[in-house]
């Protein structure tokens, strides 16, 4: 047990160098000269420290320090994951999904809370699973980010956050019965959120989103 231990602490000590080197890339390609391209050492940081934090979870659960209902829990309060019903319409809130495509995956980093979030939501209310919807996907990022860094649509992570959703919400979400909707725009934070509404009643949301009016005016469109 404890060579295991021993093994899989190198295995997050080189990770996080490989995070502290990206990092310390990133900054000094800000300072001579400033190019668009020091995003990628930030994304490669990004996928370091991913993967050191899933290492962590499973360690800290193997070591017993905490039971793994436990470390959910405070990684889904710490990192903002929330649930809840407006006027008929699931609102579901995460950390930002990845902002470009990347070869290399942690999709278990963002794809785990938010199956304990659902879990508990699901024992806390009655859920209707929808025959017919429209899911909305919208990626709240900075104002002052390069487009180029604004999402992919092919994005592995937004398939395996859907197919998360679907086991508490949809019946089916294949193109027949889900209709899927991507948007994105500047906010102070960022965050993804996901709308599921029924199609009929949806239809009005995805007005809503399309020229960029509020939340609440949106909503109210969805039922109009």
């Amino acid at each position: 047990m404890s060579n295991i231990i021993i093994s899989k602490t190198d295995s997050m000590i080189r990770q996080v160098k490989k995070t502290l080197r990206e990092l310390e890339n990133f900054r000094l390609k800000l300072e001579h000269p400033y190019s668009e391209d020091c995003f990628d050492h930030l994304l490669q940081a990004a996928d370091a420290a991913e993967v050191t934090c899933l290492q962590l979870r499973q360690m800290l659960v193997a070591c017993l320090c905490t039971s793994k209902e436990k470390l959910l829990d405070d990684i889904s309060d710490a990192q903002g994951y929330s649930v809840e019903e407006r006027n008929g319409v699931i609102c579901i809130r995460t950390p930002a999904l990845p902002l470009k495509k990347r070869y290399r995956s942690n999709c278990s980093y963002i794809a785990e809370p938010l199956m304990h979030v659902l879990e508990q939501y699901s024992r806390e209310h009655k859920i209707h699973r929808l025959q017919d919807a429209i899911v909305t996907i919208r990626h709240n990022y900075p104002s002052d980010l390069p487009t180029r860094y604004i999402r992919d649509h092919d994005n592995i992570e937004v398939k395996k956050v859907l197919d998360v959703v679907s086991l508490f919400f949809l019946l089916e979400d294949n193109m027949a019965h889900c209709d899927l909707y991507y948007t994105a725009k500047p906010s102070d934070s960022y965050s993804t959120e996901i709308f599921i509404a029924p199609k009929l009643e949806g239809q009005g949301i995805i007005s809503g989103f399309a020229v960029g009016e509020s939340d609440e005016k949106s909503e109210k469109n969805a039922m109009v």
